[in-house]
């Protein structure tokens, strides 16, 4: 699970009832976190957003995470600031370990797919 919820109900869910999903970051173990896309970021630009998350205190886009299993995670979208905050965990403190994310739950893949497709095309391609 989870180490904690940072707001409560999305804005769309308290608007409409339970009608909807409701989007809500939780601060989650890296080390529960996998992706499956490699990591061929810029090195030194992966440095400076880790430095800039450590300085920051967190992320300011939190990567979407899928739950495959209790306590496991995938990254969906956010890949770059999933590995900024893995990079921030190796050279920052120790508090560094966790990371302010989305969990989607099982049936919301769709919808969230399509969110990405709208508002990144250029990441669903290559999710795709």
């Amino acid at each position: 699970m989870p180490s904690a919820n940072l707001n409560g109900l999305g804005l769309c869910a308290l608007k409409n009832g339970n009608n909807h999903m409701s989007l809500t970051p939780y601060l989650v173990p890296l080390s529960t976190i996998t992706c499956r896309y490699k990591n061929k970021f810029n090195k030194d630009l992966l440095r400076e957003a880790a430095q800039l998350i450590i300085q920051s205190g967190g992320v300011i886009t939190p990567p979407v995470l899928r739950q495959y299993d209790i306590g496991h995670y995938e990254v969906i979208d956010g890949i770059f600031a999933y590995y900024a905050a893995v990079e921030a965990s190796i050279i920052g403190p120790s508090d560094c370990k966790l990371v302010t994310a989305y969990i989607i739950g099982q049936g919301q893949d769709r919808l969230i797919a399509d969110q990405i497709k709208l508002f990144r095309p250029q990441v669903y391609q290559v999710m795709n």
